[in-house]
């Protein structure tokens, strides 16, 4: 058995022409050849400390602020922003790319960017980390916060989730009440949309910073040519290497598949836990392409 998930995913970027050194300390850090130089920062499920959000006083709706990145579960505003990569399930939230009031002020539009491709689900969403939807969005279909949290939201808020395919397109409500088009499809972009009528009571304290559970990236397996939602860390690493967009646009010539079986099949061996079994690794984070 393996000592880390180090020497299980070895065999598998080792499938790559020139070898990939791992280093792993809390991060794990691909350092990968010649061919691709480059860095990849898969970062631990487990973020540091949260801050709270700060967020502007209602009922102007107006001048939202620039805040520093201080987690990734925190919403911000960057006009440099990178499109964050996600494998495997990770609380996120992400930069503001669209942000508008109407009717007088009494409603704010935001648009919230979740990742630069395609994701799986978004399970749940949270206002300032308490969970007002508990179940699965549907993808471009709007959904009314739980009645049963303090604040209730649920006559307030509104939030729709897009999934970010490659023929996605623009959402109708937000088309119909803002100045966004039909063109801001943000294909290959996930986000959500959220709208809030002002309450002075509901937003006593300002715009809740609303984070998401995200099931990330659909990987290729090779081992049944499958493509769906998957943690396995030795299919993310080989969708990182061979992905063109993102990722180092590795040919199949560099890759010996049966490597990343071989790893991929040490992955998810079921080992017992004090709570039951699981996956023998898993990964869950976020891959930042700056």
């Amino acid at each position: 058995m393996a000592d880390t998930v180090s020497d299980v995913v070895e065999g598998a970027v080792n499938a790559v022409t020139d070898p990939v050194t791992l280093i792993t300390a809390g991060v794990t850090y691909f350092t990968l050849g010649p061919a691709a130089a480059a860095n990849v920062l898969i970062a631990s499920s487990v973020s540091g400390a949260v801050a709270e959000a700060t967020a502007p006083k209602l009922p102007s709706l107006t001048g939202l602020q620039d805040s520093d990145l201080q987690g990734r579960t925190i919403q911000f505003r960057s006009p440099t922003a990178t499109r964050p990569i996600i494998y495997g399930e990770v609380k996120t939230s992400g930069p503001i790319v669209f942000l508008e009031a109407t009717n007088d002020n009494q409603d704010l539009h935001v648009v919230i960017a979740l990742a630069g491709h395609e994701i799986s689900s978004i399970q749940n969403v949270f206002f300032n980390e308490i969970e007002v939807i508990s179940s699965p969005l549907s993808d471009d279909t709007e959904t009314t916060p739980s009645s049963s949290t303090t604040p209730d939201y649920s006559a307030d808020a509104r939030i729709t989730g897009h999934f970010g395919t490659d023929d996605q397109t623009a959402d109708a409500e937000l088309v119909s009440r803002t100045d966004f088009t039909t063109n801001h499809r943000l294909r290959g972009i996930a986000y959500v949309y959220a709208r809030y009528t002002f309450d002075e009571d509901v937003f006593a304290s300002g715009i809740p910073n609303l984070s998401c559970t995200v099931r990330g990236k659909k990987l290729f397996d090779p081992r049944d040519d499958t493509t769906s939602f998957s943690q396995n860390p030795a299919l993310a690493i080989r969708d990182y290497l061979t992905n063109s967009t993102y990722g180092l646009g590795a040919t199949d010539a560099e890759i010996d598949d049966d490597s990343f079986i071989a790893a991929a099949n040490v992955c998810d061996e079921t080992v017992t836990t004090l709570s039951g079994t699981e996956a023998r690794y898993t990964i869950n984070g976020v891959v930042d392409t700056s």
